[in-house]
């Protein structure tokens, strides 16, 4: 019986710490200070095209490295991107644009989602940001 108490207790405490320490909502988990890569609205091509990726990015030290993921409407991953402070190419500034790539049936109409994570250094720590998402569509011509 004492064993099955102090089990109970346990799994009691373990709950409680647990719900302490995880975020109380899901937009406390992001700081959008960080900056933003906004797309901005676009008309489908057919085939594979190219498509306008604006970004700008407000890091909080000078040694930062970004990570994006677009998804198609249907949550499939259809392109990813990589920043770094330390790249000698347009890839390690703050601010800019390029263009990507989507092809055939991966780029359907439809709304995208763009997710950004900045990770950088402060002296010999690591952290780790997430910005909330951002959107653009992929509309038909007419």
């Amino acid at each position: 019986m004492l064993r099955r108490s102090r089990s109970a207790v346990a799994s009691i405490l373990l709950a409680v710490g647990l719900a302490v320490t995880l975020p109380s909502s899901p937009a406390a988990a992001y700081d959008n200070d960080i900056g933003v890569i906004k797309v901005p609205n676009q008309i489908r091509k057919g085939g594979c095209a190219g498509y306008l990726l604006p970004w700008s990015f407000t890091p909080p030290t000078e040694d930062w490295t970004v990570v994006a993921r677009i998804r198609n409407p249907r949550r499939e991953g259809v392109a990813s991107f990589y920043w770094d402070a330390n790249a000698g190419n347009n890839m390690g500034r703050t601010h800019g644009h390029l263009t990507f790539q989507l092809c055939g049936a991966s780029a359907p109409v439809g709304r995208y989602s763009v997710s950004m994570q900045m990770i950088y250094n402060e002296g010999r720590d690591l952290y780790t940001l997430n910005r909330a998402p951002t959107h653009f569509r992929l509309v038909q011509r007419r």
